[in-house]
């Protein structure tokens, strides 16, 4: 797969995609869908080590040991096992892409829908559960680990619709603008963007949905600080002192599209998608008339 430099409106920083992406991508893989699937899977892998790099601070205690059993990497480790990912083949309904819960994607599991991992290997049925896979009752407590397993589901629609248009080629026709939601289009860090390259929408979904992630692990991890004497130790001071002003408001902004999501989200913008993508201009229609028009293009259809 050879990575190539979009043609933007304007000079961009760089030329090529971040490195860290580039040096992982299978290269044997032939079909487009796999291969965004691949770079989605490969973006995440480095934003995982963002979040757990001391430099960064986003919930750990910078003062860990880096190599101890409960330093940073181990807690990465643990992190992205307890992660799982849907990439929709086969969508009931037009599904947003979302993250939450494992045990809340049953339904997905049920009609077919495959689980990978950080590595992209298909998590086999016989994991799933005890009993007939097609009975579908009980759930192998393995996989779910007591309800705090994390899964991504990506519905691609978009982006499958853009590859289809261009005969699987990643390289569009002209720059198409990536829409985020009404409260931070206007942001030139987490807002939208213009790329004729597919593969960059795929990286901002991605960043944008790992991110929920992530703070649904500050969340968790913050909620043993009345629970675990140790958690005081783990956790960053910064979090901690949050949380004990203030547990209300600690919640409110670590929730949702709220300010620490927004921080984070834009931790991973502005490594690995706003240095080769236009965020300058500005937002060419409104998500109105993008609705209206998908819907006049699926009608005509």
């Amino acid at each position: 797969m050879e990575w190539v430099s979009p043609n933007l409106p304007i000079k961009t920083k760089e030329t090529i995609m971040h490195k860290s992406i580039l040096q992982k991508l299978n290269t044997k893989l032939t079909d487009p869908r796999e291969q965004i699937i691949d770079i989605m899977l490969q973006s995440m892998q480095q934003m995982s080590l963002d979040v757990f790099r001391k430099d960064n601070e986003i919930f750990l205690n910078p003062n860990l040991s880096q190599n101890s059993y409960s330093g940073h990497n181990s807690y990465c480790k643990v992190f992205k096992r307890d992660i799982h990912f849907i990439f929709q083949e086969k969508p009931v309904m037009m599904k947003p892409s979302y993250s939450g819960f494992l045990s809340s994607f049953r339904s997905e599991i049920k009609n077919g829908e495959r689980l990978r991992r950080f590595n992209g290997t298909i998590v086999p049925k016989s994991k799933y559960k005890y009993n007939n896979f097609n009975t579908f009752k009980s759930y192998n407590p393995k996989l779910f680990h007591g309800g705090n397993r994390h899964c991504i589901l990506f519905t691609p629609s978009r982006i499958d619709n853009w590859m289809i248009e261009h005969d699987g080629k990643f390289k569009m026709d002209k720059p198409r603008w990536w829409h985020e939601y009404r409260s931070i289009e206007d942001s030139k860090i987490i807002g939208g963007f213009y790329s004729d390259d597919i593969r960059y929408h795929a990286i901002a979904l991605a960043a944008h949905e790992f991110a929920h992630t992530v703070i649904h692990e500050i969340r968790r991890r913050v909620r043993d600080l009345d629970y675990r004497i140790d958690s005081r130790q783990v956790i960053h001071p910064r979090l901690i002192k949050e949380y004990d002003k203030s547990k209300q408001e600690f919640f409110h902004k670590y929730n949702g599209h709220k300010k620490g999501w927004q921080n984070i989200y834009g931790l991973f913008r502005k490594k690995y998608v706003n240095p080769f993508v236009d965020t300058e201009s500005s937002t060419p229609k409104s998500l109105e008339q993008v609705a209206a028009e998908d819907i006049r293009r699926m009608e005509k259809d």
